[in-house]
């Protein structure tokens, strides 16, 4: 049996927090310096210094409230894509790990769906397969 059989098997509790790695990655892209932070976390329960240097999760009213600063502080419509140009498997933690471990990239793929809830719970991954591709 291997890591993918194992982990197909598990029921995945829903959560409503997000992984803060992700709004770090935010802030790097972003290129803001500490004293930067306040527009990024404006309207959130978030203070800076927790921002830095706790890891917590963070609320789901948090987390779109950082999107929401983001797209209005950017005014690009790219920015998502800017974002996951920028993640690696690591960037999801032992989800990343996880997917990397799949025999295949079909199993990777549904580990990802099956587990995207814990690290963002908002987010979801619909497969919908056809005899010729995939849709997302």
């Amino acid at each position: 049996m291997n890591l993918h059989d194992v982990v197909s098997s598990i029921d995945v509790p829903m959560t409503n927090y997000n992984a803060i790695s992700y709004s770090r990655g935010i802030a790097r892209l972003m290129k803001l310096q500490e004293k930067d932070l306040h527009c990024l976390l404006r309207g959130t329960r978030l203070t800076v210094d927790r921002f830095i240097y706790d890891d917590i999760p963070i609320s789901d009213s948090d987390q779109l409230q950082i999107f929401k600063n983001v797209l209005s502080t950017t005014n690009d419509p790219s920015f998502g894509l800017q974002l996951g140009a920028q993640l690696s498997p690591a960037s999801h933690g032992s989800m990343g790990f996880l997917a990397n471990s799949s025999p295949t990239l079909r199993g990777a793929i549904d580990d990802f769906t099956k587990f995207l809830p814990i690290r963002v719970s908002f987010g979801r991954l619909n497969l919908i397969p056809s005899e010729t591709y995939t849709e997302r």
